[in-house]
């Protein structure tokens, strides 16, 4: 019971503070009731080098140069370029920083609010200024460079459950107009009424060194600890991008205290982290020869370099201690460097 009652005091607070505010640049909204309604999309797998396309109402989306990402098996899409495709204003209101800062969007009949690194969005009916709603999504938006990213869920609050599918590389959205259409005449367009399509999950878990090499198509060599007390958990790929992962944890106490390393063959240094936050501390340091670029807030969370035809990623996310120290970041630097066997 006090949750529900923290949702909707969270959900009153953050609509009454929406009217008093200044926007700046950034905006969008859609309709509702007073509960907190958990949003679900089949999982979704990684892009090909091609990325994923957005389609409203069956026409292709100009999404003027941003590229939806995985988070995870989040996918991602940008905020503006699809919001205002269906018919929003999309409003940012600067905040301290920008990871604080918050969007609004509005339809005149229908308004959002949502923070980036909250995974909380308020939805009010306008006209009924005493519905509002709360959804919870899977992932948190999030600024990258200078576009506000959503899961592909956060649409479903916009234009409603069976308004978003994801099929292969393409993801489907269906406006409430469209959709009604499409109930006088079903023999037009049968893909509006198929449930959303659950694509395979592109990661694939292997036990040896051996195993992930002959899949992957180079040598791999997998250090049994890359940080005292840290053992290596799982090892999996992505064969069509040549992708490997290796996960280590504290055995005794599980997830939370993980280091994720990632290793691709590219022609030139490549982001393959999959951390899109933004961090207050960036950096370039050498180590062995390479140039590390490192990223955290009061130590490093995120290590990237490239070496030999390799691009190598260290992600460490431990919440319950302090961000790696070089020290700490050196010591695994030289273990990840023996993965692949020169």
């Amino acid at each position: 019971m006090k949750v529900k009652q923290w949702i909707a005091g969270i959900a009153a607070a953050s609509v009454l503070a929406a009217g008093g505010l200044v926007f700046a640049e950034e905006q969008a909204p859609n309709e509702c009731s007073a509960m907190l309604i958990p949003l679900q999309l089949a999982p979704v797998s990684a892009p090909t080098e091609e990325g994923f396309a957005v389609n409203i109402d069956n026409v292709p989306l100009d999404l003027h140069g941003a590229r939806p990402y995985l988070e995870g098996e989040t996918l991602m899409l940008p905020l503006r370029a699809v919001s205002e495709a269906l018919g929003y204003t999309v409003t940012w209101v600067e905040g301290e920083r920008a990871e604080s800062s918050s969007v609004s969007l509005a339809n005149g009949d229908v308004l959002v609010n949502f923070s980036l690194q909250d995974p909380i969005v308020l939805v009010q009916n306008v006209k009924a200024s005493d519905a509002v709603s709360g959804y919870q999504l899977p992932a948190v938006p999030v600024l990258a460079g200078e576009r506000t990213y959503v899961p592909a869920e956060f649409f479903k609050a916009l234009i409603g459950d069976m308004g978003v599918t994801v099929k292969e590389q393409l993801v489907l959205l269906y406006t409430p107009a469209y959709r009604a259409e499409l109930e006088q005449e079903p023999a037009k367009e049968p893909e509006a009424a198929e449930p959303p399509v659950e694509i395979a999950n592109p990661w694939k878990e292997y036990t040896s060194a051996e195993e992930v090499s002959a899949a992957l198509g180079f040598d791999i060599k997998l250090p049994a600890n890359i940080k005292e007390h840290y053992q290596c958990a799982t090892i999996r790929a992505m064969e069509q991008e040549k992708m490997l992962e290796l996960l280590y944890i504290i055995p005794e106490t599980g997830v939370q205290y993980e280091i994720c390393v990632r290793v691709r063959p590219t022609e030139e240094f490549a982001d393959i982290s999959g951390d899109y936050t933004e961090y207050l501390y960036t950096d370039e340091i050498e180590m062995g020869g390479n140039r590390v670029y490192v990223r955290g807030e009061d130590g490093i969370r995120t290590a990237l370099w490239f070496a030999d035809g390799y691009s190598y990623s260290v992600t460490y996310t431990n919440s319950l201690e302090k961000e790696l120290s070089f020290s700490e970041l050196s010591e695994i630097y030289e273990n990840v460097q023996e993965i692949v066997k020169k």
